[in-house]
């Protein structure tokens, strides 16, 4: 036992010391590459920023920017001199909107890529530490071994034992930040490969060649037109399903809490239905597991004790949940038939109005398409061909959602779901039961609508960018 123990220690000291404090600093190295490429993107991404700030400053004064993100531009040396196209429309109140969100979204991954590469620099610090003792160990460790004699005394001994600690007391301690961080990072350099159904990414890129040209200049055409609409439709859309939330947990006398975005009004930040009762939960938990148990005793096959604790579960819950929401449904109040017939009304018609000024868009391209040089053809014609497939698909689409809103009071309502639903992209196609329709229907509104809201204000930030970088031919 004493020789194997000899032999461990050895082995340790000699090889697996070494080689993981060589793969730790290996990997915080990459890391801190990495975190530090993203970061000076930003950095490019706000002298392109500033000097568009700039040019709007000089189109519409001062004041009709103040208080955004980037009003400071006019002060920056970063700023240039060369002019930039308009990118927005100032006297838009939407597209104002979509600048303000653009501004702060921008600030909000500067703080966090920050944040991220110091916190990488922090692991590369212990890491660089914990090496440091690991090498010189290895090395004393290594002449020891040939001069059969000892070559540190017992305060050098410390001394390195001290400074492994520390070294990986510090990498302990910033390593938590790739579980908080790593994946949010991950998730950011995810939109880049990404594209919104409602607005495809070569479609996009034509709003920018266009207002690249002469004739978009001279018409002073808005490079993110369709972006600001998009991200105006998403968001009330968001909002009118929030409201509509907010009012089926008050029937149902549930908590819900408001999902606050950093543009939306700062006066619903914190908004509840009602004070939280956290304990409740705790007890729906209890019986969820005890009636289902007690189903499976009594015989109950799975799928029948598994409904029965859901039905438990919701009616204790504090808080308002899916199946809870599908309960709803399935009572058929007419209170709440109503509220759904006029929700899917107000985001159809959201839909159909953010269709109409995107198909307005790529008939304006077309009609001045010919009229453009030579290079400016060239490069659109590969986007021009994708995008017409997409100006296809949402002309069909816009004669649905007529079709749907021109019968939507008539229509049953479980039909009425499934129709909206297929507009939204879901696959309806097993859903045989009012139940089933309630359950999908319920999912939507309180998973997918959300997941999709904020892959969408990524991709737009990263479209954004993107349509930034193009126009200062980078």
């Amino acid at each position: 036992l004493t020789l194997a123990t000899t032999a461990f220690g050895i082995a340790g000291t000699l090889f697996f010391g070494p080689v993981a404090a060589g793969a730790a600093l290996f990997l915080g190295a990459f890391f801190v590459y990495q975190s530090r490429m993203v970061c000076l993107d930003y950095e490019s991404d706000g002298r392109l920023m500033m000097r568009a700030g700039a040019a709007r400053l000089n189109k519409v004064g001062a004041p009709a920017l103040a208080g955004t993100e980037m009003a400071g531009a006019r002060n920056s040396r970063a700023l240039g001199s060369e002019p930039a196209i308009n990118e927005t429309d100032e006297t838009d109140p939407i597209e104002q909107a979509y600048r303000a969100f653009i501004d702060k979204k921008y600030a909000s991954r500067v703080k966090f890529s920050g944040r991220f590469f110091r916190w990488n620099c922090g692991f590369l610090s212990g890491a660089g530490i914990y090496a440091a003792s690991a090498i010189t160990k290895m090395v004393f460790g290594i002449v020891a071994v040939f001069t059969l004699g000892v070559v540190l005394s017992p305060v050098g001994f410390a001394v390195l034992l001290v400074l492994g600690i520390v070294g990986g007391v510090v990498m302990t301690a910033c390593s938590w930040q790739f579980l908080v961080y790593h994946g949010k990072s991950k998730k950011h350099e995810s939109y880049k490969l990404q594209a919104s159904r409602f607005l495809g990414r070569r479609f996009d890129l034509l709003q920018t060649l266009y207002a690249l040209s002469p004739q978009g200049r001279e018409a002073r055409f808005s490079a993110s037109g369709l972006r600001a609409a998009l991200y105006d439709f998403v968001t009330q859309r968001d909002l009118d399903r929030q409201h509509f939330l907010d009012r089926m947990a008050g029937k149902t006398g549930k908590f819900r809490a408001w999902e606050q975005r950093a543009t939306y009004d700062e006066s619903s930040n914190g908004k509840t239905t009602r004070e939280k009762q956290p304990l409740k939960n705790v007890l729906a938990a209890f019986s969820f597991l005890g009636v289902y148990l007690n189903s499976l005793l009594r015989g109950d096959g799975h799928q029948a004790a598994l409904f029965s604790a859901r039905v438990s579960f919701a009616s204790l819950a504090d808080n308002l949940t899916v199946f809870g929401l599908t309960r709803l449904f399935d009572s058929g109040a007419p209170d709440v038939d109503s509220d759904l017939r006029n929700l899917i009304r107000a985001s159809l018609d959201k839909h159909h109005d953010f269709l109409a000024k995107k198909c307005e868009s790529y008939v304006h391209f077309c009609e001045n398409f010919t009229n453009l040089d030579g290079s400016i053809q060239d490069e659109v014609a590969e986007s021009l061909e994708v995008a017409k497939c997409e100006f296809d698909a949402d002309v069909d689409s816009m004669a649905k959602i007529k079709q749907v809103l021109a019968e939507l009071d008539s229509l049953e309502l479980n039909s009425l779901k499934k129709q909206f639903m297929a507009l939204e992209n879901l696959d309806v196609t097993g859903l045989a039961t009012s139940h089933d329709i309630n359950k999908q229907f319920a999912h939507y509104l309180m998973k997918d609508c959300t997941e999709e809201l904020t892959a969408t204000r990524g991709i737009l930030f990263d479209m954004h960018r993107q349509s930034l970088h193009m126009q200062a031919g980078q």
